[in-house]
């Protein structure tokens, strides 16, 4: 590798063929392959599973020096890609890479580390190694060496589902309803009424939450809910913890929906042979053969149908500084508070500020706070919008406070008078004068 640190490690776990690997260390690419490259498959929370786990090591190299791989749980093994059974593996060949392929170049080692099985000859040491706890892998080239920690964990035995949102609105079809693949695409999936996101667990006998599960989805009535996905993997979710997620989205009908997740096991092994013992090795999930199953139900509410508005105090003096908390209670056709998110407008033209303009709602309940202006004489109506539905209320102004003058303005010079300070005139009598 080019920078200050010629050598680097990585794991991945993923059930992948031999022809896959080989695509992920494509030996024609330019510039070598860098830790990074990987960073976006690296989902594994750095785990092998005890039974059918598998574990790749990656050793990014910047020269041809023999590779040396060393772990204190499981063993590598020759007959899957290359090496010998056992605990420790060399990468000394004209191929560099020891991936087969006789091509030099792209910089990048891969051991595929497995745990031990009864038949190994190294068994029971072995077998022993392989038990759910840490493990290290230890990469030497020359005088350079380093050390990877991961986990060895137990099958996928128990399953638990968390929900972030207990309710949901209609109004989305299957097409409207994607699966997220970014945190921020879930984040937002969650602040909309129609969406929730439901998470889950798999963990094995010692409660540990497992990589490399698969969570099989289902909803008793899709004319109420939806999942976007129908499979998908735990994976390490980062501040999430091991787990995964999914989408459930309200369709046509209010009422209840019950969301079921069940763990699948994965079936490695293919007409009686060792996945590892073939080139390709597709996987196969048996939906018969569940592990464990939770159930969690969810409320499919309307679209909002009618508002509810108060102001408090309705009325105050309007000084420009006093406010009134709008608060608007939004429920669907048949009365029920409808579903977080929705969005709420208030709308006082130019007679006040209204603080938020827009505001979502909260278990049916969105609120803003309005501060007439200065100078306001009977008042503010303020329109609230929620969907197709629009009602308002007004805020009495009970005292007026003219607004204050610009500082800039000067005040009016005094009219001039021709009566000296002090000096009392008698009344006219309209007359000119005596002898006139």
């Amino acid at each position: 590798m080019d920078g200050t640190i010629p050598l680097d490690c990585y794991t991945m776990y993923m059930p992948l063929s031999l022809h896959n690997v080989a695509a992920l260390v494509d030996p024609d690419s330019t510039p070598p392959f860098k830790p990074d490259d990987f960073a976006a498959i690296d989902l594994d929370a750095n785990q092998m599973h005890n039974e059918d786990g598998q574990l790749f090591i990656l050793a990014f190299v910047s020269n041809d020096e023999p590779v040396t791989f060393e772990t204190s749980a499981g063993m590598f093994d020759r007959t899957s890609l290359w090496g010998d059974e056992g605990y420790e593996w060399m990468c000394d060949t004209e191929d560099e890479d020891c991936d087969g392929d006789g091509v030099r170049g792209d910089g990048v080692v891969v051991a595929w580390l497995w745990p031990c099985e009864s038949g190994n000859p190294a068994a029971p040491t072995c077998l022993e190694s392989s038990k759910p706890g840490p493990g290290t892998v230890t990469v030497r080239q020359g005088s350079r060496e380093m050390s990877l920690d991961f986990t060895v964990v137990g099958e996928p035995h128990d399953v638990e589902l968390t929900v972030l949102e207990n309710t949901i609105q209609t109004g989305l079809d299957a097409a409207a309803c994607p699966m997220e693949d970014t945190a921020k695409g879930f984040a937002d999936a969650l602040g909309l009424p129609e969406k929730t996101v439901v998470l889950a667990r798999a963990l094995d006998r010692e409660g540990t939450q497992v990589t490399g599960a698969f969570i099989d989805w289902k909803t008793d009535d899709r004319h109420s809910g939806i999942t976007a996905d129908v499979l998908t993997p735990t994976l390490d979710l980062g501040d999430l913890g091991v787990g995964t997620a999914n989408v459930l989205c309200g369709t046509d009908e209010t009422g209840t929906v019950t969301v079921t997740g069940r763990t699948i096991p994965l079936t490695a092994r293919l007409d009686g042979s060792l996945c590892y013992e073939s080139a390709e090795c597709p996987f196969e999930l048996d939906p018969m053969a569940e592990v464990d199953r939770k159930s969690v139900r969810f409320t499919v509410v309307g679209p909002p149908a009618d508002l509810r508005i108060t102001a408090e105090p309705a009325g105050l003096v309007c000084d420009g500084t006093a406010g009134s908390t709008v608060s608007a209670i939004v429920i669907d056709a048949e009365g029920s508070p409808v579903a977080n998110g929705n969005e709420v407008h208030f709308d006082v033209k130019v007679l006040g500020i209204a603080t938020p303009i827009v505001a979502k709602t909260i278990d049916g309940i969105a609120t803003s706070t309005v501060t007439p202006l200065s100078g306001v004489l009977r008042g503010v109506p303020v329109v609230v919008t929620a969907g197709d539905v629009q009602e308002s209320v007004l805020i009495r102004c009970e005292e007026t406070i003219p607004p204050a003058p610009s500082p800039s303005a000067q005040p009016a010079p005094p009219v001039a008078s021709s009566t000296p300070s002090g000096q009392i005139l008698p009344p006219s009598t309209g007359s000119a004068g005596c002898g006139g």
